[in-house]
């Protein structure tokens, strides 16, 4: 049989004609007459080593002036639940994007998430290798290794945060007309823009203003000053306005 605990409690009965009964638990066929160890009470604990570890516990009975009885052998096969993943850097709030990885204290475990709200399986996306984060999510991830039992399921929640677009002019004074472009670090992110008050704003969790269009940029062409108010917006309820 299998055992998850790092010790197994098993319950030993010995004859009650024979005189003495000897066990082993390591690992070879040793002399159990002249190497066992002593059965004294009827409970022996055996302890996990190496996951997936095999214990062969093995006793025999011994009466003087008779042959021993035949010895009785188990197997014990350590198979403890895997290691629950953890994620670095840990869960927070983040800019733009960020890159994660998850790993198990289990040994050679394979980790899995999924994104959703269902289990993650062996077939799921492997967390063990770096992975992008540009959009708030929840991850939903578990460890897995042969026979061992799954680690439990366990959850990681990321919140995007954009930081606010990026022009390729500084403020300046022009002649006729200038163009203006905006670039926004999250490669998701939709950029709106306003040329006069009230700046653009994310209002019932849609963003108002004009949405920029990269190919044309921004003209501005108008006398006097003109502020460009944008804001970076994505399609999960976060934003950022410069």
């Amino acid at each position: 049989q299998t055992f998850g605990t790092g010790t197994l409690s098993l319950k030993v009965v010995c004859p009650a004609v024979a005189t003495s009964c000897r066990y082993s638990d390591k690992p070879g066929t040793i002399d159990l007459a002249t190497a066992g160890s002593l059965l004294t009470t009827d409970t022996v604990s055996i302890h996990g080593g190496k996951d997936g570890e095999t214990i062969l516990f093995r006793v025999q009975a011994f009466r003087m002036g008779y042959p021993p009885s035949p010895i009785t052998s188990m197997s014990y096969t350590y198979l403890p639940t895997v290691a629950a993943p953890t994620l670095f850097p840990a869960p927070t709030a983040f800019y733009d994007t960020i890159t994660l990885k998850m790993s198990s204290t289990t040994q050679d475990a394979m980790i899995r998430y999924v994104e959703d709200v269902s289990t993650p399986t062996l077939s799921s996306k492997d967390g063990a290798k770096p992975f992008r984060l540009d959009k708030g999510a929840t991850l939903r991830a578990m460890a897995f290794k042969g026979a061992q039992p799954p680690s439990p399921l366990v959850t990681f929640s990321y919140t995007l945060r954009l930081t606010p677009p990026i022009p390729d002019r500084p403020s300046q004074d022009f002649v006729d007309s200038l163009k203006v472009r905006f670039t926004a670090k999250n490669p998701n992110a939709l950029i709106f823009y306003t040329l006069s008050l009230p700046a653009p704003a994310i209002v019932n969790g849609k963003p108002t203003g004009i949405q920029y269009d990269s190919a044309k940029g921004i003209v501005v062409a108008a006398e006097g000053t003109t502020v460009i108010s944008t804001i970076a917006a994505s399609r999960s309820p976060c934003s950022s306005r410069a």
